[in-house]
């Protein structure tokens, strides 16, 4: 009986690639990768948080590049990411529901993935991050801390977001926190989102579980940009919040609760001109150090 090939469309888990001999056989790589250093099969992926399921990806890695390949059954074009434009990455789990986005130039894309089987992604974008963010032999610095020590959840994550040998400048945390509300004779309660920031010698980092701008009790997203992309760093004393703007046109903007301004705008006071090492407009905002 001879041998039908499975429909990768099928496949149900991600896992690496190291050459395109070990990518699905119903992918056609028309255009070869040069000097690939890596890859990653992204299965179908139905989680309705993006609206539709999309189809089965392929992603290559060069020096140069990242060229993601979709189903040819979808028909879908590929997209080849230029490692020399990646602004900022976004890379985002809630329960089995995960994701990575990419901010390039004047585009985007998002790519989601069920985190029962996330390993394999995060060795990827480990891998990613090594040729994005390049590791420089610096010497070791001391860390400045602005707010409380992060929570256990926070502590975790970034020790497993941080890479090998990448060294912490400066950090700022607002843990997470219940806050009482009232609605005439009743009273209930809710939490507010914490948020991690650091300023490392490769990146601007933030960690939060502020997942559509709520509290998410077991969401967590990475956004992180290279440091040279920065525009921008305010603490906006009028509005009480992080705006950290990119030149690839994204920003983040992040609120922080009055009794933490004091903390937030020693962080942003800190000399992220010589620690970012970047074209930073040094700006001071409604009262605010930048």
């Amino acid at each position: 009986m001879p041998l039908v090939p499975v429909d990768s469309r099928d496949y149900r888990f991600p896992f690496e690639i190291f050459s395109i001999s070990e990518a699905p056989a119903d992918f056609v790589v028309s255009e070869p990768v040069d000097d690939m250093i890596g890859g990653l099969f992204l299965s179908r992926d139905g989680s309705e948080w993006f609206g539709r399921s999309t189809p089965p990806r392929l992603l290559l890695l060069s020096p140069s590049s990242l060229t993601i390949i979709s189903h040819p059954k979808s028909a879908a074009p590929a997209v080849i990411v230029p490692i020399a434009e990646v602004a900022t990455i976004e890379s985002g789990r809630a329960l089995l529901i995960g994701w990575v986005r990419f901010k390039f130039g004047s585009s985007s894309t998002t790519l989601p993935y069920n985190t029962r089987c996330r390993w394999p992604v995060e060795r990827f974008m480990g891998l990613l991050r090594a040729l994005i963010f390049s590791p420089r032999v610096v010497a070791p610095v001391v860390e400045e801390r602005f707010g409380p020590l992060p929570t256990i959840k926070f502590k975790n994550a970034r020790a497993s977001e941080l890479d090998s040998q990448e060294n912490v400048r400066t950090t700022f945390f607002e843990p997470p926190t219940e806050l009482p509300r009232r609605f005439g004779w009743l009273s209930f309660r809710r939490r507010s989102p914490g948020d991690f920031l650091a300023l490392t010698d490769r990146r601007m980092l933030w960690i939060t579980d502020r997942i559509d701008n709520r509290y998410d009790p077991y969401g967590l997203v990475c956004r992180y940009g290279r440091a040279a992309s920065v525009s921008e760093i305010v603490f906006d004393t009028t509005q009480c919040k992080f705006i950290v703007s990119f030149g690839a046109g994204e920003s983040w903007r992040i609120p922080v609760r009055p009794e933490y301004a004091q903390a937030a705008g020693s962080f942003t006071d800190t000399d992220v001109r010589s620690l970012l090492s970047l074209k930073s407009r040094i700006t001071r905002r409604g009262g605010c150090w930048s």
